[in-house]
């Protein structure tokens, strides 16, 4: 079967004044558990403008963890931000610790209605006790207060590759559904239309997620995912996102 997809897309999601409304019931009663052990870990964070000092610490652990993903593309932070003669946007920087030490961070840039996310990098665990939201999942409540906080209409967590298995990892793709976020069309001009590609499911030999390219409008709803029969329990959580994506199975087997 042939299907049509946009080589890339982009993640947003609406602010509120509750940050996890949007999150599945899992990541809601993690989140709900850890903010309310925060001063017992000393888990705090900072949100200032992007600094020298802060690329200094922070691009080598970016460069660390983003590498180990597949097909990583990585970006000299300093060129893309405060190197840049021109800076197309406003950047801060999230800084998250527990105690002395540092978790990770995030460069985060403010265009108009919309705060987002342009570069980030945590720790997969905290360092010492039993926290229930990890690094990652703090840092993402901790922003989407911020943008609410700040009056913005929405968030925006980045630009990636379909397809999710081949050039890009699927838990990635899970992560950010499991957070609220949803898939959509990039922004286009008429020096970069969308790149329409396709792929035909009979060919594909991995375990593979297609976002489909929308018949209508910009925001990406219908997804296939091709698998064997013993691996399809490994994505059962892609099912649970239903009115952010409707995901239909293929089998390779």
């Amino acid at each position: 079967m042939d299907i049509h997809y946009a080589a890339k897309q982009i993640w947003r999601k609406p602010t509120a004044i509750n940050p996890e409304i949007f999150y599945s019931k899992k990541n809601t009663k993690r989140i709900r558990s850890t903010l309310s052990r925060l001063a017992e870990y000393q888990v705090s964070y900072t949100f200032v403008p992007l600094s020298e000092e802060f690329l200094h610490w922070f691009s080598p652990l970016y460069i660390e963890l983003i590498g180990q993903k597949r097909n990583a593309t990585l970006h000299n932070l300093h060129e893309k931000t405060l190197g840049n003669p021109t800076p197309p946007l406003e950047y801060m920087a999230l800084t998250v610790t527990m105690g002395d030490t540092v978790l990770g961070g995030a460069i985060v840039s403010i265009n108009g209605d919309r705060l987002m996310i342009a570069y980030r990098a945590f720790l997969p665990k905290w360092p010492t006790g039993s926290l229930q939201a990890s690094p990652s999942l703090y840092a993402d409540y901790v922003i989407a207060k911020i943008a609410h906080t700040l009056g913005k209409q929405q968030i925006s967590h980045g630009k990636d590759r379909n397809l999710f298995g081949i050039n890009s990892d699927i838990g990635q793709l899970i992560y950010k559904l499991s957070v609220g976020y949803r898939p959509q069309l990039p922004a286009q001009s008429s020096n970069e239309p969308h790149e329409v590609l396709t792929i035909n499911t009979d060919e594909i030999t991995e375990n593979t997620v297609i976002l489909h390219y929308p018949e209508v409008g910009e925001l990406i709803t219908n997804a296939t995912l091709v698998t064997k029969r013993q691996d399809e329990e490994l994505y059962s959580q892609l099912f649970h996102y239903s009115e952010q994506l409707a995901v239909t199975i293929l089998y390779r087997d």
